[in-house]
This record gives C-alpha cells, sequence and structure tokens, in this order.
C-alpha cells in the first residue's frame, strides 16, 4: 500500500466523513484513515490495471483542498534537506518535462512542530534547489507564499502539478512525512457552478456548493437510484447531485420563486453538461402532499430546509425559543411525510440550524422524537455528542448542524 495525504477544508471532521462515505466504493484497498488537525492520512492500494486515479476521487470531493503521496520519511528536520537532494528531486518529485519547473513547500503541523528558523531554512535550500536545477540545464522557478502552505489556487494557478511539484512536509510527533501534491480542488469549477448560475436568491439562504456536495456523498447514492430535495431553493443540492453522475433527481418547494430559481439552474446545468433534462424533475408542493405527487418512493432525501429568519444578532433568549419551537414543528412534520416517501434502509442528509447568541448555542431538541418517527442517526467518527456535524464561518449567527439519518425496517 502507498500512504496518501488529504487535506481538508473548513470541517475537518466533516469531510473525513465524507471520504469513509466514498472509501468503499473506490477500486482498491485501504486502512484506517488517520485524522490529524486538517490532515487525512490514509494507506491505499489501487489493483492492478485500473484506471482509477486520485484525480477522479479529488473530482468527487466536496470537502478536501489538495490529495498528495508521500514519497519520504525521515526522523529530524535535518535529514529533510539532505533527503531532498535535487537529484532526488528530479527522479521521485518532479514530473518528466521540458518545460518550465515550478516547485514550492507547504508545511504541515500534524501533531508535531518546527522552529521559527526553518521557514527561513526552506527558504533558503529551495533557492539553492532551483539553482541546482538550473545546473542541470532545468529552467526553473520557486514559488513562494505568505503563507506556511501553497493553496490550492496558488498551486493551480503555477501549475506546480503539471510542470513542478508542491512538496508537503508534514511534522509528526517522532517523525517526519514528506510528499507531493497529485490532486488540488477544482476551485475554477466551484465558481462557476456557484457565482455562475443565472439565479439565487440570497434572501433564502445560500448553500455552499461544496457543503451540497459533502452532503450528496453521505447519502452514498448510486448513480441509478433517485435523489429528493423537498426544499430545493435555487437547485444547488440536485445540481451537485447531477454533477456527481446521479441520472435521476427530484425537487420540489412550497415557494413559486426558488421553482423558477431551480428550474432556471437546473436548465443552464443540463445544457453546460450536455444532459437531458429527463435527469430532473422539478415542482411546487408543500411537503404535505408530496405522498399524492410522487409516484414512487426515493433512494434518499438531501435538503436543507428553512433555517428561520434571519438573525442580526439583536434578538433575545425568547427569541430564539420561538425560532427553535416553530421550526421543530416544521422539522417534526416533514420528518413524518419522510416516513411515506423514502424506500426502507434509505438516507436522509439534512441540515438542523443552529442558532448562537453570548457564546450559546440553541439547538432543535427534536432528535428523540425523530427516532420514534423510525429514523436513526448513522454516526461516523468524530461526531458531535448529539451525532451530526457542524458547518459555519466564523460571523454567522445560525450554524449548519449536519446529520445523517437511516430509515429502519419496522
Amino acid at each position: 500500500m502507498h500512504k496518501y495525504f488529504f487535506i481538508l477544508g473548513r470541517s475537518p471532521k466533516l469531510s473525513r466523513v465524507e471520504i469513509e462515505s466514498i472509501l468503499p466504493t473506490l477500486p482498491g484497498e485501504y486502512g484506517i484513515p488517520e485524522l490529524i488537525d486538517d490532515v487525512l492520512f490514509l494507506d491505499f492500494k489501487i489493483f492492478g490495471d485500473n484506471k482509477f486515479q486520485m484525480k477522479d476521487l479529488m473530482d468527487r470531493l466536496g470537502g478536501t483542498v489538495k490529495i498528495g503521496k508521500i514519497i519520504d520519511e525521515v526522523e529530524d528536520h535535518k535529514q529533510i534537506f539532505k533527503t531532498l537532494t535535487v537529484d532526488r528531486i528530479i527522479d521521485k518529485y518532479l514530473p518528466q518535462t521540458d518545460q518550465k519547473i515550478t516547485f514550492g513547500f507547504s508545511l504541515y503541523k500534524t501533531g508535531g512542530t518546527y522552529s521559527n528558523s526553518f521557514e527561513k531554512d526552506v527558504t533558503r535550500n529551495g533557492i539553492q534547489i532551483k539553482m541546482g536545477l538550473k545546473r542541470k540545464g532545468h529552467n526553473a522557478r520557486f514559488v513562494t507564499a505568505k503563507d506556511k502552505t501553497l493553496s490550492s489556487v496558488i498551486v493551480g494557478e503555477n501549475k506546480l502539478i503539471e510542470r513542478g511539484a508542491d512538496i508537503c512536509i508534514f511534522f509528526e510527533k517522532g517523525k517526519i512525512f514528506i510528499g507531493k501534491t497529485i490532486a488540488v480542488q477544482d476551485y475554477k469549477s466551484f465558481g462557476k457552478f456557484d457565482y455562475g448560475r443565472p439565479s439565487a436568491d440570497p434572501r433564502s439562504g445560500m448553500l455552499p456548493p461544496k457543503v451540497a456536495r459533502i452532503m450528496v456523498n453521505l447519502s452514498q447514492m448510486k448513480p441509478d437510484g433517485v435523489l429528493l430535495d423537498p426544499f430545493c431553493g435555487s437547485g444547488t443540492i440536485l445540481q451537485e447531485a447531477l454533477l456527481l453522475g446521479i441520472k435521476k433527481v427530484i425537487g420540489s418547494d412550497i415557494s413559486p420563486r426558488a421553482i423558477s430559481d431551480t428550474t432556471n439552474n437546473l436548465k443552464w446545468l443540463t445544457s453546460e453538461l450536455n444532459l437531458s433534462e429527463k435527469n430532473y424533475q422539478v415542482f411546487q408542493s408543500d411537503i404535505r402532499n408530496l405522498t399524492k405527487i410522487l409516484k414512487t418512493k426515493v433512494d434518499a432525501i438531501v435538503a436543507e430546509p428553512f433555517l428561520g429568519p434571519p438573525l442580526r444578532g439583536s434578538e433575545s433568549v425568547t427569541q430564539l425559543q420561538e425560532n427553535i419551537k416553530e421550526l421543530s414543528k416544521l422539522y417534526i412534520e416533514s420528518f413524518r411525510n419522510f416516513q411515506n416517501i423514502i424506500k426502507e434502509d434509505g438516507k436522509i442528509v439534512i441540515i438542523f440550524p443552529v442558532m448562537k447568541k453570548d457564546n450559546k448555542e440553541y439547538y432543535l431538541p427534536i432528535l428523540e422524537e425523530i427516532s420514534k418517527l423510525g429514523f436513526i442517526i448513522k454516526k461516523y467518527a468524530d461526531a458531535s455528542s448529539r451525532g451530526g456535524y457542524l458547518y459555519s464561518r466564523p460571523d454567522q449567527k445560525v450554524m449548519r448542524e449536519i446529520f445523517v439519518f437511516e430509515r429502519i425496517n419496522r
């Protein structure tokens, strides 16, 4: 087996669960993923002549920024640049190309540490490596950044994977891993299918496409299954499902504006991807009427329902508690209807709102009641005590709590 590293995004625990949800579908053997801070290490073996590439995996993921392969392991800082000689870098880290070579270093503290002077050593040795490459007849450029790590944008814009290397150094306790990035998140594609869409409604909330993709992956949907989003908004979840190759998605919403936005966005998407409009179905409906409209039960429900009115931060605790009470009714009513529209053993990946005030968090107190309706939380490693995962930006007053529920046989 070879050791690979995954640099995870804003919510590392959620990103780890996404990877673990996909692993069983991959053509190979793998070990137990090890998460340290925002880096996941994974031993993986690809079978025989299989054409699977880690680039293919990166294209499926929403919560991973970089994927790379560990090449060397050393015991201390002094051995790093004794190992990274010009000849070894040419042989093991760089692609065989006659084009200009671009390379840089990314440093990650994964349980270990290094001195401030080591960063200067990295710059000094980078310059020496650049001069060594030039002495061997290569046109080389050493890429640096203000941060200790090179972002996916820097790696992509400077073509470090195609023309050189993003050399990543991981400082663990008692050992140091050295590897190179082999794939980065397609930030251009995510931008296109986010800001490039024809319709959006900021007032109803904007689910990030990366989060929507994570959620679809958590549903473990097969391409020939049917995925439903009964609160489709502007169609972000349906979009990501189609981008992941799911052949049939259904969206509904009580809002006429949402149906119009979703329809416009999916028409644009299918045109961009040359897909058939038969791959999706969108209609206006209250959640309580879906059983009358849907002809067959669906394999998975992936949704972000209404998260409550926008908060300014000046709301009283009483106001927040009233919001929680009203939203709890909506969610319970939704799960009652889910009973009749999802197949047995089907999954529901859903977002609950978590409201914040004065460093205190207010959750929907409905998990026990949902359990009584025949849905259990599928618990993964590193989940919260409630069994979910929080996703938010520092300035958000309403956080997203993501759960995976399974419909159980009774």
